[in-house]
């Protein structure tokens, strides 16, 4: 088997960290990424593990065999001398024995060896396939977010549709009290303007400025005649909290109105 190397590794494309929610996110691609390199580099370690343990496998047996091969040669040597050999036979006889008995025991040192080996493969082999699942549970937590936040993001564009259209029909509902509006040169934002307010000058036009920001969030601005901070910030405020457009026209015509 080819040893491992990054070259080996599998392109991920970017289609496959996008998740099916349409939210993307760099920590996704790392974690599917480190995701697929521990797959692979766990496979490459099993099969290399594997190809160690059939080659003792091997060894052990062809020792065994030329093992078993001596004893036989020693025992028809034995036959063909008779069971009286002279001591000198004997000596030998007993060292060839003790050279297969040393074999024999080295070859089981081994084998014990390859077998620690391959248990300490097994539990890296457990402990990285446990780092994958916990990638995977993080994954769905992700995805899980992800989902949430599109959820959210819908919901806020359904209700600034709503927005726009009850603020169509409050604007019909006060024309009556000289309530008209325009748009502005500048984007996402609306100029609003009162009248019917002096009782020496009915037509004199009292104006603001609504505006939505990056966030979604409305900003009261550019008021004519000008009006205090404080009050605009709390108007926007309750605003932002209800989407209620009726609140906004009741509440800077009473502005206004105060100004007189």
């Amino acid at each position: 088997m080819p040893p491992y190397s990054e070259a080996s590794q599998v392109d991920i494309s970017r289609n496959d960290i996008q998740p099916k929610t349409g939210f993307t996110s760099g920590l996704l691609e790392t974690i599917l990424s480190s995701k697929a390199k521990m797959e692979r580099w766990a496979e490459f370690e099993k099969a290399k593990a594997d190809q160690v343990a059939e080659s003792y496998r091997r060894k052990l047996v062809e020792e065994q065999a030329t093992i078993d091969s001596q004893g036989t040669c020693l025992m028809a040597v034995q036959m063909e001398r008779g069971l009286n050999v002279n001591d000198q036979n004997s000596t030998n006889n007993g060292d060839h024995a003790e050279s297969i008995a040393d074999k024999k025991k080295a070859l089981e040192e081994l084998h014990a060896e390859l077998e620690r080996e391959v248990e300490n493969l097994q539990t890296e082999c457990e402990n990285r396939e446990k780092r994958v699942l916990d990638a995977e549970a993080e994954e769905a937590k992700q995805n899980a977010r992800a989902q949430e936040t599109r959820a959210l993001k819908e919901r806020v564009k359904e209700a600034k549709q709503t927005t726009v259209d009850d603020l169509t029909r409050g604007i019909v509902n006060y024309k009556h009290l000289g309530l008209d509006f325009e748009k502005t040169e500048g984007e996402n934002e609306m100029r609003f303007f009162f009248s019917q307010l002096d009782p020496n000058d009915p037509g004199r036009q009292f104006s603001f400025v609504l505006q939505v920001d990056d966030e979604d969030r409305y900003e009261i601005d550019d008021c004519l005649p000008s009006v205090d901070a404080g009050i605009l910030s709390e108007i926007s405020d309750k605003l932002n909290d209800t989407d209620d457009m009726s609140y906004l026209a009741r509440k800077m015509r009473r502005v206004f109105a105060e100004t007189l």
